[in-house]
């Protein structure tokens, strides 16, 4: 396996992991938001948030660390090229989709239910955000086993 595939297949692990691990912290954040601090529930939603929060902070280093293994190998300008680029720009649109679709099913349950704003919004983005990552992730992948 050459550098530049063990370089990609980190990115690819790293980046799911960032995505995971967010999509935990704020899903504690905002679970614990929808709840009062009465609730026997809102002490779990609150430690899986942080918990989620550290979690995230550790990815991060991972991230730190995979891209200084980048510039020590030169292969900054190699790893974004014409094609990483075109997967961004695709992941991109799948992430806008998915928020569109998160904004429309939380404004039909506004009529249902009271749902308070800040939670709304905290998961619309956080719908956008970690859709857009899974979709870089599968459309990288599905790439890479067609050529």
């Amino acid at each position: 396996m050459t550098e530049i595939e063990k370089l990609v297949r980190s990115r690819s692990r790293i980046t799911l992991l960032m995505a995971v691990t967010f999509a935990i912290w704020q899903g504690g954040q905002i679970a614990s938001k929808l709840m009062s601090p009465e609730m026997s529930l809102y002490a779990l939603a609150s430690g899986i948030g942080g918990l989620g929060a550290v979690a995230y902070a550790i990815s991060a280093l991972f991230l730190f660390i995979y891209y200084r293994r980048v510039k020590k190998a030169k292969l900054g300008c190699t790893l974004n090229d014409e094609w990483a680029q075109h997967v961004r720009t695709k992941a991109i649109q799948y992430g806008f989709f998915y928020m569109i679709g998160a904004t429309s099913l939380l404004y039909g349950a506004s009529a249902v239910w009271q749902i308070p704003a800040q939670p709304t919004l905290q998961t619309i983005i956080v719908v956008g955000v970690v859709s857009t990552i899974f979709a870089y992730i599968w459309i990288e992948h599905k790439g890479e086993a067609e050529q």
